[in-house]
């Protein structure tokens, strides 16, 4: 897919639901901002909602909304994807954009290419303390 047809498709203010892992969990997308990189393409930098993150840390041991996650063109269309309506942009997410973008230039950090399903199951896993080793 071209980066015309991907602006073409995915535009700042649309909020999309997503696959979730379980009836229960239906994901809110929101596209905040759309940024190039030279060599990766395009990156959305979105927030998502009614999410349900099993998490000791968060009250009701429920993470059940994230304001900041990049992506990338993969992760919007395998995630099965509906239009539901546009938003104005989450402005929570600026912060943590910007301490994204500083480690990403730094070699630090990265885009998540994969669907919002795996995303939610690797942020549970970390929050668990599950770490993804390889093993010997």
């Amino acid at each position: 897919m071209t980066d015309h047809l991907t602006n073409a498709t995915y535009q700042v203010g649309q909020r999309w639901r997503s696959l979730g892992r379980e009836p229960n969990e239906q994901p809110l997308l929101l596209i905040n901002e759309i940024s190039q990189h030279p060599r990766g393409g395009a990156i959305y930098h979105i927030s998502l909602e009614n999410i349900a993150v099993r998490s000791p840390q968060h009250a009701g041991g429920r993470l059940t909304a994230m304001s900041y996650l990049p992506v990338a063109l993969q992760t919007l269309e395998h995630s099965g994807l509906t239009l539901h309506d546009t938003q104005p942009i989450n402005p929570s997410y600026r912060e943590s954009r910007q301490q994204w973008q500083a480690a990403f230039d730094a070699g630090n950090a990265a885009v998540y290419g994969n669907t919002v399903v795996a995303i939610l199951q690797l942020i549970e896993k970390q929050l668990h303390g599950i770490a993804n080793t390889p093993r010997a």
